[in-house]
């Protein structure tokens, strides 16, 4: 927390995340004790960030409710005046992502504080479709209490440093030559669904189960017809709880003799059963 030069209770500082180079805000708060003061660090990552390194979502479909038309309060105003307030407004894209950490400090001594608590909190909040549909939440709280102070006996040098110019993330997929020659081994490992490069972590035989399950039940929902004018909520909520995009990461995590186990399931399914063979189709189709 950058406080150089910054003697008032509010100001805005440029400083360099890992969302880019973005306009952090700060406030300073003194509490009824003299001694115990907060300060705070906040940032708004769409609308405060400039040179963003990725997004994670895409959101080119999304709708900005600012956009819409202005009330004027009866007034009469011309179109270019309208257009002018307008262009004066923030218009998002309908992503809305946000962080703030509170440090909660003693003072110990003349510019020497102490501190004691950290309460971190942030939130994505994203509206994907046009009208109408679900909107995605995602809330992160942490709160970090001091429990007590110890003396370092000796300092230790970092082993194997590394300097970095930047904070940009790092993409694990940069390390692919795309033009390379693979060999059969290489190509019968499992596939990272993410651009980030990470896989799974379960066994191949939890993944394999994982995905018999959600075929059913996703072969389950769509036999089962949701009228979406008269259960919309109950439909859309089904449909991306089960809907088939559901089932991509997994594949993505099979290697290939796991594919092929689950190839011979399939295959062996009896196409007289009307669940069997949806089952079997909803595999085809996912390859």
């Amino acid at each position: 927390m950058d406080t150089v030069g910054h003697d008032m209770e509010m100001w805005t500082r440029n400083e360099r995340s890992i969302h880019g180079e973005c306009a952090m805000e700060y406030s300073f708060v003194k509490g009824d004790q003299p001694e115990i003061m907060e300060m705070s660090k906040t940032v708004s990552h769409i609308k405060d960030c400039v040179k963003r390194n990725f997004n994670m979502f895409d959101n080119s479909d999304g709708y900005s409710c600012n956009s819409a038309t202005m009330h004027t309060m009866g007034q009469s105003v011309s179109d270019k005046q309208h257009n002018d307030e307008r262009h004066k407004m923030y218009h998002p894209e309908p992503i809305h992502s946000t962080s703030m950490t509170t440090f909660q400090m003693k003072k110990l001594a003349p510019q020497m504080f102490k501190v004691e608590k950290i309460f971190s909190a942030g939130a994505v909040v994203i509206q994907r479709f046009t009208v109408e549909g679900p909107t995605h939440v995602t809330l992160a709280n942490r709160t970090l209490t001091l429990m007590e102070v110890k003396d370092m006996e000796v300092l230790r040098p970092v082993q194997n440093p590394k300097t970095y110019n930047d904070l940009e993330f790092e993409w694990m997929e940069e390390k692919t030559v795309w033009n390379a020659p693979m060999g059969v081994d290489e190509l019968k490992k499992k596939e990272s669904f993410f651009y980030n490069g990470y896989t799974m972590d379960e066994s191949q035989d939890d993944i394999m189960k994982a995905i018999k399950a959600r075929i059913v039940k996703h072969v389950e929902e769509m036999n089962h017809f949701h009228d979406p004018t008269i259960h919309k909520d109950e439909a859309i909520q089904k449909l991306h709880e089960h809907g088939i995009q559901k089932l991509l990461p997994f594949f993505h995590g099979l290697n290939y003799d796991t594919l092929m186990k689950l190839k011979s399931f399939y295959f062996g399914l009896t196409t007289d059963n009307v669940m069997d063979k949806s089952a079997r189709d909803v595999f085809l189709e996912m390859l």
